[in-house]
C-alpha cells in the first residue's frame, strides 16, 4: 500500500533535505540541507538503506551526491529509515528540482522523468516550494484536520474556509488535494 504525502508529514519524526555523502553495506549518511521537522543541531545522518523487492525499488542505486528530501523515523532498532513501503519517503531532488509523484493530480501538469521511473508522472517543483509546503501543513496541521472532518460545511460556508486562506503553494495544495481524497 503506498504513503501518501500527509502520511509522510505526519508520521515522520524527521524531515530534511540532505545529500549522500557516504555509503555504507546497509546504511547511508547524509549532510543536512535544511532542516524541516524535529531536528535539533545534527548536521549528518546515518540511515538504513531501501532493500528493493519485488513490487518495490528505489529509483537508483545509493550514489555519494544524491540529493532528497528525506521523511524519516525510527524503527524498532531505534535507527533511522525512509517511510514507505516503496520508499516513498524519499523525495528526488536533482539539479535543483524536485519530484513529487502526481497520483493523478490534476491541477499542476505532470510528465514522465527517465531519471526516475517511466511508469509514473512527477509535478517537478522547486525544493524551497516544497520545504515551504511543508511547514505551512505542520503548522496548521491541527485547523486543516478540523475543517476537513467538519462534514457539515456546506458550499456557502466553504468560502470561508481556512484552508483557502493558507499561503499559496503548490506542494501544500497537492498534500491537502490528497488529505481530501482519503489518501494517506
Amino acid at each position: 500500500m503506498r504513503t501518501f504525502l500527509p502520511s509522510l508529514i505526519e508520521n515522520s519524526n524527521i524531515i530534511v533535505h540532505g545529500k549522500i555523502i557516504s555509503i555504507q553495506k546497509e546504511t547511508f549518511q547524509i549532510a543536512v540541507i535544511t532542516k524541516i521537522k524535529s531536528l535539533n543541531s545534527i548536521d549528518t545522518l546515518t540511515i538504513l538503506k531501501f532493500n528493493d523487492w519485488t513490487c518495490a525499488s528505489r529509483y537508483s542505486y545509493y550514489k555519494k551526491g544524491q540529493e532528497a528530501i528525506y521523511f524519516l523515523r525510527l524503527n524498532r532498532d531505534n535507527k533511522l529509515q525512509a517511510i514507505g513501503a516503496a520508499n516513498e519517503g524519499e523525495l528526488i531532488v536533482k539539479e535543483k528540482t524536485t519530484y513529487i509523484e502526481s497520483y493523478g493530480h490534476k491541477k499542476i501538469d505532470s510528465k514522465q522523468f527517465n531519471l526516475i521511473s517511466l511508469f509514473n508522472e512527477y509535478i517537478p517543483m522547486d525544493p524551497e516550494i516544497v520545504i515551504k509546503g511543508i511547514k505551512i501543513y505542520m503548522d496548521n496541521l491541527d485547523v486543516i484536520n478540523q475543517e476537513l472532518s467538519n462534514k457539515s460545511v456546506g458550499t456557502l460556508a466553504y468560502q470561508y474556509s481556512y484552508i483557502d486562506k493558507l499561503p499559496k503553494n503548490d506542494f501544500l495544495n497537492i498534500v491537502i488535494d490528497q488529505k481530501q481524497k482519503g489518501l494517506q
